[in-house]
């Protein structure tokens, strides 16, 4: 009765903090204005994880984490033990390149726990564009997205997907694009590729 009771109810936008460690500022200026504009989103804050390190009650302040690196993040281990700790209460969590690239991404709990969905890898580059899965076209994951290409750089990681991760998309060399881990009440979903434009 309560599912039925709740169906007409429409749901508020989720609030979303980006956490970025990139030496450029514009770069996560970049992909801080694209999810604010989507308008998608009730609200859209970030913080730069290149010096500091959330706390998991700031954390706790938003519906979901986005997070991509390009620089080693202050605290890799603590980050990522703070970040599966906030997946376990709930939080829901998108990682994008390079957390999973060798000395540039995630450690701790967040890694071992295999909450996102690819193992470390090492930094690729190239042109690559979209491939869909088959049976994952009409993921949720992929709605709205038509095609996706990289251009010249394609900026990306050679990772594999941790043991019970499910592939959504791949690049046209192979390597997995998106893909998600499901992790209690929430997913663990990657994006490999490097989001600033």
């Amino acid at each position: 009765m309560m599912v039925c009771a709740l169906a007409g109810v429409a749901r508020a936008q989720p609030s979303v903090l980006v956490l970025h460690s990139v030496p450029v500022p514009s770069r996560a200026q970049d992909v801080i204005d694209k999810l604010d504009d989507s308008g998608a989103f009730a609200l859209v804050d970030d913080q730069d994880i290149n010096f500091a390190t959330p706390l998991l009650s700031d954390l706790l302040l938003y519906d979901k984490v986005f997070v991509f690196t390009e620089n080693e993040p202050s605290d890799p281990a603590d980050l990522g033990d703070r970040l599966a700790d906030y997946v376990d209460l709930g939080g829901g969590l998108v990682g994008a390149a390079f957390v999973q690239r060798q000395n540039k991404g995630l450690a701790g709990r967040i890694v071992d726990g295999e909450y996102l969905p690819y193992e470390i890898g090492s930094f690729v580059i190239g042109n690559a564009s979209l491939e869909p899965v088959p049976g994952w076209e009409n993921s949720p994951l992929l709605t709205g997205v038509a095609a996706f290409d990289g251009g010249s750089s394609s900026w990306r990681c050679d990772s594999a997907l941790v043991a019970g991760a499910y592939e959504v998309a791949r690049w046209s060399d192979g390597l997995p694009l998106v893909a998600f881990t499901d992790v209690g009440d929430q997913l663990g979903v990657g994006l490999n590729f490097f989001p600033p434009s």
